[in-house]
């Protein structure tokens, strides 16, 4: 832990630490585990932060009450099914919503019975990249609690994909995906898909590394066929150059350098989505400019009102 947190607080140089912080949604993390750090809302964003997940883990537990077919079908995806692992309490650990993997087969029957624990299905967007994708809504007095259902983890993923999983403790029913496959999806999310955008992400990956077990040619076949080497390369380069050298994860086990764009600490304390670097780091970070311009014909198509669009 000390690693992370050495890069935590030593942040761009001119860089207002606390603002910087508040943007990439750690402040409960620093309040729990930095206590001399400059964050004057931590306490606060902690009790809030704990307040929400402990919701959360009470909808898990419905969730896992569900009849087995449903059930032992769902796979909880990122910050939910790392809390029990990797954080000490509720209240370290950012998040927003309750993401689940669940092929497509079981959607009419999940919206049955989510509907009877008093959720309502959000209307579908139009954007390609997030077909793979229904959003569920439920107010507790003000607190609003959303579960974003998955049938493909990524946009550009073949249907028949195997995510490989074990049973996500302390659940009878519910699973989470392997150490190999989250490993994936997590660097996945982090980096092809949000652009290194958020270091609770990063602090994820970077616990998973310590203590993980990983089948490092499953990762590099996988991410072959889901076009995510230069987003596992780049980030495994990052973390070994920046924040922990002992983790025996570059040169890539079994992956190959030449995959890694060398993302500087700049590009990671990032706190928007504007601007030339952001712009060619996105498309930099896709295995081929297919992939990259493909995601912007999807996400300019979605925004534009084309004549032929009904």
């Amino acid at each position: 832990m000390k690693s992370i947190i050495s890069f935590l607080l030593d942040p761009p140089e001119g860089a207002k630490p606390d603002c910087l912080y508040q943007e990439h949604l750690i402040e409960g993390f620093l309040y729990k585990y930095c206590q001399g750090c400059p964050n004057p809302r931590g306490k606060k964003k902690w009790l809030q932060q704990w307040d929400l997940n402990h919701s959360y883990q009470e909808e898990l537990n419905n969730l896992d009450q569900l009849p087995n077919d449903l059930s032992n079908s769902i796979i909880v995806l990122k910050g939910h099914a790392l809390i029990p692992r990797f954080y000490q309490d509720l209240g370290s650990r950012h998040t927003s919503d309750l993401d689940l993997l669940l092929p497509l087969n079981k959607w009419a029957q999940f919206e049955k019975e989510i509907i009877k624990l008093g959720y309502c299905p959000r209307e579908k967007g139009d954007w390609q990249g997030n077909h793979h994708k229904w959003e569920f809504t439920k107010l507790i007095g003000e607190k609003e609690l959303v579960i974003e259902l998955h049938h493909k983890c990524f946009y550009q993923e073949e249907n028949n994909f195997d995510w490989k999983t074990n049973l996500l403790d302390p659940f009878k029913h519910l699973k989470t995906l392997d150490d190999s496959h989250l490993l994936l999806h997590l660097i996945g999310h982090y980096a092809n898909q949000h652009n290194f955008l958020k270091l609770f992400w990063l602090i994820d990956i970077y616990l998973l590394l310590k203590v993980g077990t990983f089948n490092w040619p499953l990762i590099w076949e996988k991410a072959n066929q889901l076009k995510l080497k230069k987003g596992i390369t780049s980030t495994l380069w990052f973390i070994h150059h920046h924040i922990d050298q002992h983790l025996g994860i570059w040169p890539p086990p079994g992956g190959d350098e030449k995959w890694n764009i060398s993302p500087a600490p700049a590009l990671i304390w990032q706190t928007g989505q504007r601007g030339v670097s952001y712009w060619l780091t996105k498309h930099m970070l896709k295995d081929g400019i297919i992939e990259a311009f493909q995601y912007d014909w999807y996400w300019l198509s979605s925004k534009l009102k084309w004549p032929w669009k009904k």
